[in-house]
């Protein structure tokens, strides 16, 4: 057999695996026996005052009103407040007892809450000096020691333009702990703008996470994805050099990938799609990728973090050739771009890779469009109103990726021992085990409109994970219209919900930007308030965080959220200290997402090429 045919047998086989994992993973999606039963989602009207819960127990609660944001950039672009839960509230990080919530639209600005009570969590003002009319921490918000990154991008639907002399699109970089800065008081030292080459308006960015290395902890890379049209060299991914921010801060582009580059069209004669979300290895060595409509893969970054540390050089340009790279600064681990980890055909799109530390796993999100409200050419709702959702939603899925470690496929020699030659190498070809979904999201829910009468309430119907914590044994993840949904991830072949908390949404909202919404209006002087559809639908959104034992996340609508979790695995949650997911070396350097999860132990202990 030559190397071809070898290639071409071993994308089968990974197909193959594909079809027999997606077999095990509907097999545990429907209630098992007992107390393994997964909770379906009542309609939004039917969930009790306290949320529906189990193995959770409700702490503190903001709803984050619109006159909590104090004086800020944004007043004169914005109409006095109206005293009501401000809506439209983005991911969140933490440093300290301080958490961060970002905004998805261009009318308000990041929020900082006072945790250190987790029973009264309290606004104590907004982030100073962002940039009003974009979106600010809509997916990109990170905290790391006394560093505070805020990613600006094309917000969702409420915008209004950037005042002159302001960046479109970029980061904000803030001081949060030296000089007299501290968590409550941030201090802005930076702007990175991200220039577009088509139209100078600025690249149009879709998250950033960070890492901090462990032999060097002063170095900080930021590791930006892009949408579609970012730029005409289809940068996918950009790594941002932080390296001494925020004491002395000089961002700079150290590395670029872009599988549009790279690999040119896909099977269908379209470009590659763009990178959704991007997290680096504790050790810096692999970034774990999520490519938006082709699934999930690895980069080899190794040249890069041995040339940052003075070791070996690289090129920071893009690798323009299928099977090209060798003095690149990232590239694909495996250049067959075929041998990644493909996109369900149901499952939505490829979205967030959360490492499980300590075992060679990720477990990955992926997200769905969620439910629609019927609009005529000028954007007004056609009466009576019509909802539509996406059934049936989208899946968790958990991927092998172990660098010296293989999938058996059942062929064993006379001494029992596995034969590799009939296994697949886990980083080379990342290959999903099983998969996780709510009771509604069995296909044969599903008819040529959606979800099938009675299957699933309209009005709550965005089944779609979005972001997580993940544990050795245990992962933590908002499930937009599903809530927060516990999950035993000890066996990667069964994953079972152990928990969840569904929360009763607020009575309204000022700015509503996802599910159903009314009317937007285009003019901002105009504009006061943008209602939903019926009430405010559950959407738990953020990445989950812990806090000394207590887990918080943000709902899009009805604010920031404090737990704690009581039932299988809940020992693995550190009682002391923040976990911040995807922002290796963000709590301890060398830990994800903090001690004692994801050690790197040592430099001679690293990997190498």
């Amino acid at each position: 057999m030559n190397a071809k045919q070898f290639g071409t047998g071993v994308r089968a086989l990974g197909a193959s695996l594909l079809v027999i994992a997606a077999i095990w993973a509907w097999a545990a999606l429907g209630p098992a026996a007992g107390d393994d039963a997964t909770q379906k989602t009542p309609a939004t009207q039917d969930i009790p005052p306290d949320g529906l819960v189990r193995n959770f127990t409700l702490v503190g609660q903001n709803p984050l009103l619109d006159s909590d944001q104090g004086t800020s950039s944004f007043d004169p672009y914005i109409n006095p407040p109206l005293g009501v839960p401000r809506g439209s509230n983005g991911d969140i990080t933490a440093a300290g007892d301080c958490v961060y919530v970002g905004s998805l639209i261009g009318y308000q600005p990041a929020l900082i809450v006072d945790i250190s009570n987790p029973a009264a969590p309290t606004v104590v003002g907004a982030v100073p000096d962002l940039v009003p009319g974009v979106a600010n921490g809509l997916e990109g918000i990170e905290a790391s020691d006394d560093l505070l990154v805020i990613d600006q991008r094309n917000p969702l639907g409420l915008r209004f333009p950037v005042p002159a002399g302001l960046p479109a699109r970029g980061i904000a970089i803030y001081d949060i702990g030296k000089n007299g800065s501290t968590c409550r008081q941030p201090r802005l030292v930076a702007r990175f703008e991200y220039q577009s080459a088509i139209d100078g308006a600025g690249k149009d960015t879709h998250t950033i996470t960070l890492w901090r290395d462990p032999i060097d902890p002063q170095r900080v890379l930021g590791v930006q994805s892009f949408t579609d049209e970012d730029s005409v060299d289809n940068t996918a991914i950009q790594v941002v050099d932080l390296t001494g921010c925020p004491q002395l801060c000089n961002p700079k582009v150290v590395a670029k990938w872009s599988a549009r580059t790279q690999y040119g069209l896909d099977n269908f004669g379209s470009p590659r799609a763009h990178t959704h979300e991007a997290v680096v290895s504790t050790d810096g060595n692999r970034i774990y990728v999520s490519q938006w409509l082709d699934g999930f893969l690895m980069l080899d970054s190794s040249k890069l973090i041995r040339t940052l540390r003075g070791q070996d050089s690289c090129d920071p340009n893009q690798v323009t050739t299928p099977y090209g790279g060798a003095d690149n600064c990232i590239k694909p681990l495996n250049a067959n771009y075929d041998a990644r980890a493909a996109v369900l055909q149901n499952g939505g799109w490829s979205h967030t890779p959360m490492r499980v530390p300590d075992r060679p796993y990720v477990f990955e999100g992926s997200e769905s469009l969620g439910p629609s409200v019927a609009k005529d050419a000028s954007g007004h709702l056609i009466q009576p109103v019509q909802i539509a959702s996406t059934c049936p939603g989208s899946l968790l899925r958990m991927i092998y990726i172990a660098e010296d470690g293989y999938v058996a496929l059942g062929a064993f020699d006379a001494q029992g021992q596995r034969i590799p030659a009939w296994g697949l190498r886990g980083d080379l070809y990342p290959t999903p085990l099983s998969h996780f979904g709510t009771e509604e999201q069995k296909l044969e829910n599903c008819g040529a409109n959606g979800f099938k009468p009675g299957t699933a309430p309209l009005t709550s119907s965005w089944f779609s994970p979005h972001n997580g914590l993940v544990f050795p044994n245990l992962a933590l993840v908002t499930y937009y219209g599903a809530g927060l949904r516990a999950i035993d991830i000890s066996n990667p072949y069964i994953l079972r919900e152990v928990g969840y908390f569904i929360n009763a949404p607020v009575g309204t909202v000022r700015w509503a930007s996802l599910g159903p919404t009314g009317d937007w209006g285009t003019d901002p002087g105009q504009v006061r308030t943008v209602p939903t559809v019926g009430l405010p639908m559950v959407l738990a959104f953020s990445y989950v965080l812990s806090h000394n034992g207590y887990l918080i996340y943000s709902d899009v609508n009805s604010g920031l959220y404090i737990l704690k979790y009581t039932g299988p695995q809940n020992q693995q949650i550190p009682q002391t200290g923040n976990c911040l997911a995807g922002n290796p070396g963000a709590v301890a350097p060398g830990y994800d997402p903090c001690p004692p999860y994801g050690k790197w132990d040592s430099p001679e202990n690293a990997w190498t090429k």
